[in-house]
């Protein structure tokens, strides 16, 4: 399983950092099913894109980092906008 190779996983032993969590919650949060948004914003950050999901992955073509790397574009975007409106 991709989890037990992930380093992140492995040192913090939560689960909702495991490689197949964060995938469902980008899922979930594409869909507007996530409420705690910062909540997700702070999981898009605690992976460290090391690749060692993808090379474990049931799934041969999926790489995990590049939908992190979207939802952590995503946590930019908002996070300037919140800024924006907070600054004018």
């Amino acid at each position: 399983m991709c989890k037990y190779s992930c380093p992140t996983f492995l040192a913090a032993g939560n689960e909702t950092i495991s490689p197949q969590k964060i995938a469902r919650l980008i899922v979930y949060e594409d869909k507007s099913f996530i409420e705690d948004r910062k909540g997700f914003f702070e999981v898009m950050f605690q992976s460290c894109m090391c690749g060692a999901c993808k090379r474990h992955c049931i799934y041969s073509d999926y790489d995990l980092r590049k939908f992190i790397q979207m939802g952590r574009s995503k946590a930019f975007k908002r996070a300037c906008c919140r800024m924006r409106r907070r600054n004018v």
